[in-house]
């Protein structure tokens, strides 16, 4: 699971021209970390990446690739991830600990933007 930081702002100070970029270069940074046909925008600013084959070696290196990627960019996302070697369990709990994860990063992005 992935989430903009910042996409409000962006609008508010540039217009929402520049947010609308921004959110494409996210689905751009995504895309080029994993294949095109497994990520999905689910909402404005959130996306979600589905890959069924990945072992959990491949999905980190991915992420690491993913936050460098974001950095070179200038975007950041909040991403959250779960892993399932053989998924026993209900999708939508998958989902669920991914999100939560995700919101969670998300909490500390916006408190260190306090400090």
């Amino acid at each position: 699971m992935c989430d903009l930081n910042g996409l409000k702002k962006r609008n508010d100070m540039m217009g929402h021209e520049a947010g609308d970029q921004y959110i494409c270069d996210a689905a751009q940074i995504l895309c080029s970390c994993f294949e095109k046909e497994h990520v999905y925008r689910i909402g404005g600013d959130e996306f979600v990446v589905i890959t069924l084959c990945a072992g959990m070696e491949d999905m980190e290196e991915r992420i690491e690739k993913l936050r460098l990627y974001t950095k070179l960019k200038e975007v950041s996302l909040s991403v959250g991830h779960a892993y399932r070697k053989e998924a026993a369990d209900l999708f939508e709990d998958i989902m669920r600990e991914a999100d939560q994860n995700m919101y969670e990063e998300k909490q500390q992005y916006y408190a260190s933007m306090q400090s």
